[in-house]
């Protein structure tokens, strides 16, 4: 059973609702259905900057209309998906410690992510570490394309992960960028242009993350319901926050 909490000015007030994880699992999946769409980005897109704002409130985005700040209107949409995943697990759940750690969010070192990924190991929860396999993967494929230049930098910020080895990257290290084409597609199944920049390459991951957690989402699993939810809402502030400061309704 998950428990479920009631915001009041007050604070959260225990025992609110119980839910059992099918229902909750429910509530999320329909949630899912009403995601934005490309034809949401793409109106977006087409609004002048003072409606850009009020699309936030519009589309159920933040729970405020009165900020006037288009990067603290994006900061308000984080605390409130923040607030309801509390809601639904508690502030102690190690869903809300990973995904809204302040820590984790400015510190990328190496260190302290492998760090992170040996704690989430001990708990034993699959669907957490079958997520940092995943963004532990793509994160080294994008080191060694971005380090090309600066091997001795990047030769000891390998990330722990259960789908590309120690081995496997520091023979990637030395290979040239063709090789490691090939490695992306021979185990994400993703194709890319010879001439593909950085920034195509990693588009082209994330929309390859995305797919993978919607399908670790459909198995019926309340958890990988819950990762999959999470991260495409931050996609969603992600992908307008893109569009208001490029002025340009594309992803690569």
């Amino acid at each position: 059973m998950t428990n479920i909490k009631k915001s009041t000015s007050k604070g959260f007030i225990t025992n609110y609702l119980t839910m059992n994880n099918e229902f909750l699992k429910g509530v999320l999946d329909a949630k899912l259905s009403r995601l934005l769409t490309e034809s949401d980005y793409e109106t977006f897109f087409a609004l002048p900057n003072t409606e850009q704002l009020a699309f936030f409130l519009n589309n159920n985005l933040v729970t405020t209309n009165i900020v006037t700040n288009f990067e603290a209107l994006c900061q308000h949409a984080q605390n409130d998906l923040k607030d309801e995943i509390i809601n639904y697990l508690g502030k102690d759940h190690i869903y809300v410690k990973y995904f809204f750690s302040q820590k984790r969010q400015k510190d990328v070192s190496a260190d302290y992510l492998n760090k992170l990924y040996e704690s989430v190991a001990k708990q034993n929860d699959e669907w957490l570490r079958a997520y940092l396999d995943l963004e532990h993967s793509v994160l080294n494929v994008m080191l060694l394309l971005r380090g090309s230049t600066q091997k001795d930098v990047i030769k000891d910020m390998y990330l722990v992960q259960q789908i590309m080895s120690a081995e496997t990257y520091h023979a990637l290290l030395n290979s040239d960028r063709g090789t490691i084409f090939s490695y992306i597609k021979n185990t994400f199944n993703v194709d890319l242009e010879s001439d593909a920049t950085n920034r195509e390459v990693e588009a082209k991951l994330d929309e390859y993350k995305l797919s993978k957690l919607k399908d670790l989402a459909v198995e019926g699993e309340l958890a990988p319901t819950i990762i999959y939810y999470i991260k495409m809402k931050e996609y969603e502030i992600f992908r307008l926050r893109m569009i208001y400061h490029t002025k340009r309704n594309t992803y690569a």
